[in-house]
């Protein structure tokens, strides 16, 4: 896949060096190279082969036979790639070619829509992130991701919740007049967890401000953008610490297979929209 994407992403390039507005091929157009790739690509034959054969009952020794250990797909992922009334009992290599190519093209597309709006996060990393996040989303830990981030907001839902129960302490603190400096620490998804405090501030301690520092934060712009009244109103001071992006690049969250950091990865993968 890289392959293929290098090849239009030097066109690309070619385009803006000519000063021309970059066009990213539509799907069906890079679906009738792949597809024309894949008939002669034994090799990537084969790995289709297996995911088909383990997804769609093969006999048990022949999926024994195969190769490699596979990771199967999101069902959707499946259903995009393969008809699963096809005889798959039969043998290998029964897969519409076609489909799973126009499936390959998506994903090419995708990629280099990014590399268009200079939304890449680099050839390779690209391509995997665009392979996670459409093919294997229940594997990566998108729904924890947003179960994590659902529970930050849970812990200011009126009652007994942890972050509500702490600003009620925090406020009857403040009614007795004492001198109070708060400062707010947030690492990577920490940062949330304050932007949520400080909107559900306002409901109980509106008149305290507080120090924020934010290290490494994995908050969305849009959802500190939305929160940008509330720390005009009471947040004192602010700082947040992050390496350089020559540094975090180099940050590898798995060598070998995905070459940039935990924050690269929540950015093109969990949070990719």
């Amino acid at each position: 896949i890289c392959n293929w994407i290098g090849g239009w992403q030097n066109e690309l390039m070619g385009m803006q060096l000519a000063d021309a507005e970059p066009i990213v091929p539509d799907v069906d157009s890079i679906a009738v190279r792949v597809q024309g790739d894949l008939e002669n690509d034994a090799q990537l034959q084969a790995a289709f082969d297996e995911v088909y054969a383990a997804a769609y009952g093969a006999p048990v020794g022949l999926v024994a036979a195969l190769s490699t250990p596979t990771i199967l797909p999101d069902n959707p992922a499946l259903a995009e790639m393969f008809s699963a009334d096809a005889p798959a009992m039969l043998g290998l290599g029964l897969w519409d070619k076609a489909k799973v190519a126009y499936f390959l093209a998506t994903r090419i597309h995708n990629t280099l829509q990014r590399f268009r709006q200079s939304r890449d996060h680099g050839l390779e990393p690209t391509a995997i992130e665009e392979i996670l996040s459409t093919v294997y989303l229940d594997k990566v830990g998108t729904d924890i991701w947003d179960q994590m981030k659902q529970a930050t907001s849970n812990a200011f839902d009126p009652g007994d919740f942890a972050g509500t129960v702490l600003l009620e302490a925090l406020s009857a603190i403040a009614t007795k007049s004492i001198p109070t400096k708060i400062t707010l620490v947030g690492h990577s998804a920490g940062a949330i967890y304050i932007n949520n405090f400080l909107k559900a501030a306002e409901t109980y301690l509106s008149a305290i401000q507080y120090d924020v520092v934010f290290l490494a934060p994995a908050l969305r712009h849009s959802d500190f953008a939305e929160n940008l009244a509330y720390y005009e109103r009471c947040v004192r001071g602010f700082r947040m610490y992050s390496m350089l992006d020559d540094f975090e690049s180099k940050d590898q969250l798995v060598s070998g297979l995905y070459i940039r950091s935990l924050l690269y990865f929540i950015s093109g993968v969990l949070e990719r929209n």
